[in-house]
Protein backbone atom coordinates (compact mmCIF):
# COMPACT_ATOMS: atom_id res chain seq x y z
CA UNK A 1 0.00 0.00 0.00
CA UNK A 2 1.36 3.45 -0.91
CA UNK A 3 2.03 6.42 1.37
CA UNK A 4 -0.87 8.38 -0.31
CA UNK A 5 -3.35 5.24 -0.39
CA UNK A 6 -2.60 4.94 3.90
CA UNK A 7 -3.68 8.99 3.87
CA UNK A 8 -6.40 8.55 1.85
CA UNK A 9 -7.62 5.77 4.19
CA UNK A 10 -6.34 7.32 7.20
CA UNK A 11 -8.30 11.04 6.52
CA UNK A 12 -11.39 8.53 5.02
CA UNK A 13 -11.16 6.63 8.36
CA UNK A 14 -11.16 10.24 10.43
CA UNK A 15 -13.58 10.94 8.13
CA UNK A 16 -16.27 8.41 9.61
CA UNK A 17 -15.58 8.85 13.19
CA UNK A 18 -16.60 12.77 12.78
CA UNK A 19 -20.33 11.54 11.17
CA UNK A 20 -20.64 9.05 13.91
CA UNK A 21 -19.53 12.00 16.95
CA UNK A 22 -21.62 14.63 14.98
CA UNK A 23 -24.57 11.81 15.09
CA UNK A 24 -23.94 11.41 18.62
CA UNK A 25 -24.13 15.01 19.21
CA UNK A 26 -27.25 15.43 17.51
CA UNK A 27 -28.65 12.69 19.52
CA UNK A 28 -27.34 14.29 22.66
CA UNK A 29 -29.06 17.29 21.99
CA UNK A 30 -32.40 15.84 20.80
CA UNK A 31 -32.34 14.30 24.39
CA UNK A 32 -31.97 17.32 25.76
CA UNK A 33 -34.67 19.27 24.01
CA UNK A 34 -36.78 16.28 25.08
CA UNK A 35 -35.93 16.21 28.82
CA UNK A 36 -36.31 20.19 28.38
CA UNK A 37 -39.88 19.89 27.06
CA UNK A 38 -40.66 17.44 29.67
CA UNK A 39 -39.56 19.59 32.53
CA UNK A 40 -41.99 22.80 30.61
CA UNK A 41 -44.94 20.10 30.57
CA UNK A 42 -44.45 19.67 34.44
CA UNK A 43 -44.04 23.32 35.01
CA UNK A 44 -47.32 24.15 32.89
CA UNK A 45 -49.10 21.65 34.97
CA UNK A 46 -47.96 22.74 38.22
CA UNK A 47 -48.81 26.35 37.59
CA UNK A 48 -52.18 25.44 36.56
CA UNK A 49 -52.65 23.21 39.38
CA UNK A 50 -51.34 26.14 41.53
CA UNK A 51 -53.81 28.97 39.90
CA UNK A 52 -56.49 26.76 40.04
CA UNK A 53 -56.30 26.36 43.75
CA UNK A 54 -55.79 29.32 44.60
CA UNK A 55 -59.06 30.88 42.30
CA UNK A 56 -60.67 28.00 44.72
CA UNK A 57 -58.65 29.86 47.99
CA UNK A 58 -59.85 33.51 46.90
CA UNK A 59 -63.09 32.22 46.14
CA UNK A 60 -64.59 29.39 48.58
CA UNK A 61 -67.88 30.67 48.99
CA UNK A 62 -68.43 30.45 44.90
CA UNK A 63 -66.57 27.38 44.79
CA UNK A 64 -68.71 25.39 47.45
CA UNK A 65 -72.21 26.93 46.51
CA UNK A 66 -70.90 26.49 42.48
CA UNK A 67 -70.29 22.48 43.41
CA UNK A 68 -73.74 22.11 45.64
CA UNK A 69 -75.66 23.88 42.17
CA UNK A 70 -76.89 26.93 44.58
CA UNK A 71 -77.70 29.92 42.75
CA UNK A 72 -74.12 31.60 41.74
CA UNK A 73 -74.75 35.17 40.39
CA UNK A 74 -73.68 36.51 36.59
CA UNK A 75 -69.93 36.78 37.80
CA UNK A 76 -69.66 34.05 40.24
CA UNK A 77 -70.98 32.04 36.91
CA UNK A 78 -67.57 32.99 35.09
CA UNK A 79 -65.53 32.27 38.14
CA UNK A 80 -66.84 28.90 38.95
CA UNK A 81 -67.06 28.11 35.23
CA UNK A 82 -63.24 28.93 35.22
CA UNK A 83 -62.12 26.68 38.18
CA UNK A 84 -64.29 24.23 37.15
CA UNK A 85 -62.50 24.66 33.37
CA UNK A 86 -59.05 24.51 35.25
CA UNK A 87 -59.73 21.42 37.48
CA UNK A 88 -60.66 19.59 34.31
CA UNK A 89 -57.29 20.96 32.96
CA UNK A 90 -55.02 20.18 35.10
CA UNK A 91 -56.49 16.42 36.12
CA UNK A 92 -56.59 16.30 31.79
CA UNK A 93 -52.52 16.88 31.77
CA UNK A 94 -52.05 14.87 34.49
CA UNK A 95 -53.32 11.92 33.15
CA UNK A 96 -51.87 12.79 29.23
CA UNK A 97 -48.40 12.88 31.26
CA UNK A 98 -48.97 9.30 33.16
CA UNK A 99 -49.75 8.49 30.21
CA UNK A 100 -47.17 9.02 28.30
CA UNK A 101 -44.53 7.78 30.78
CA UNK A 102 -46.53 4.69 31.10
CA UNK A 103 -47.58 5.31 34.65
CA UNK A 104 -51.30 3.52 34.01
CA UNK A 105 -51.76 3.37 37.91
CA UNK A 106 -51.76 7.25 38.32
CA UNK A 107 -53.50 8.16 35.44
CA UNK A 108 -56.19 5.82 36.63
CA UNK A 109 -56.00 7.85 39.92
CA UNK A 110 -56.09 11.08 38.32
CA UNK A 111 -59.07 10.33 36.79
CA UNK A 112 -61.04 8.70 38.60
CA UNK A 113 -60.52 11.29 41.17
CA UNK A 114 -62.31 13.60 38.68
CA UNK A 115 -64.81 11.33 38.29
CA UNK A 116 -65.85 11.48 42.07
CA UNK A 117 -65.47 15.39 42.58
CA UNK A 118 -68.14 15.28 38.97
CA UNK A 119 -70.28 13.08 40.61
CA UNK A 120 -70.04 14.45 44.30
CA UNK A 121 -70.42 17.86 43.18
CA UNK A 122 -73.61 18.41 41.07
CA UNK A 123 -73.24 21.83 40.27
CA UNK A 124 -69.62 21.20 38.32
CA UNK A 125 -71.39 18.09 37.30
CA UNK A 126 -73.62 20.47 35.24
CA UNK A 127 -70.68 23.12 34.54
CA UNK A 128 -68.63 20.13 33.16
CA UNK A 129 -70.62 18.70 31.14
CA UNK A 130 -72.58 21.39 29.72
CA UNK A 131 -68.57 22.90 28.35
CA UNK A 132 -67.75 19.07 26.63
CA UNK A 133 -71.36 18.86 25.02
CA UNK A 134 -70.46 22.38 23.38
CA UNK A 135 -66.98 21.36 22.62
CA UNK A 136 -68.04 17.75 21.66
CA UNK A 137 -70.82 19.68 19.10
CA UNK A 138 -67.65 21.69 17.91
CA UNK A 139 -65.29 19.03 16.99
CA UNK A 140 -68.05 16.91 15.06
CA UNK A 141 -68.82 20.23 13.00
CA UNK A 142 -65.18 20.04 12.40
CA UNK A 143 -64.81 16.12 11.77
CA UNK A 144 -62.84 15.63 15.03
CA UNK A 145 -65.33 13.53 16.76
CA UNK A 146 -63.14 10.82 17.52
CA UNK A 147 -61.19 12.84 19.81
CA UNK A 148 -64.01 13.21 22.14
CA UNK A 149 -63.44 10.07 24.31
CA UNK A 150 -62.37 12.16 27.53
CA UNK A 151 -65.84 13.51 27.32
CA UNK A 152 -67.75 9.66 26.50
CA UNK A 153 -65.48 8.17 29.11
CA UNK A 154 -66.40 10.51 32.18
CA UNK A 155 -69.89 10.50 30.76
CA UNK A 156 -70.14 6.62 30.96
CA UNK A 157 -68.05 6.03 34.88
CA UNK A 158 -70.59 8.88 35.88
CA UNK A 159 -73.86 7.04 34.65
CA UNK A 160 -72.41 4.10 36.21
CA UNK A 161 -72.13 5.41 39.73
CA UNK A 162 -75.13 6.94 39.17
CA UNK A 163 -76.87 3.55 38.84
CA UNK A 164 -75.18 2.37 41.80
CA UNK A 165 -76.62 5.75 44.05
CA UNK A 166 -75.48 7.89 46.81
CA UNK A 167 -72.42 9.62 47.20
CA UNK A 168 -68.92 9.03 48.71
CA UNK A 169 -68.11 11.64 50.70
CA UNK A 170 -65.15 11.89 53.48
CA UNK A 171 -66.23 12.14 57.03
Amino acid sequence: MSKIERIKSFVEIIGIVSVVISLVLVWKEMEQNRILAEANFDLMITENSLLANQTIAENPDVWLRGCADDSLSAPELVTFKAMVVNKNDVTFYRVVKSLRIKETGTSQSDWAEFVGFLHDNPGARKVWTEREKTLSAYREKMGMAGINTWFRDIQAALEGLDKEGGQIKDH
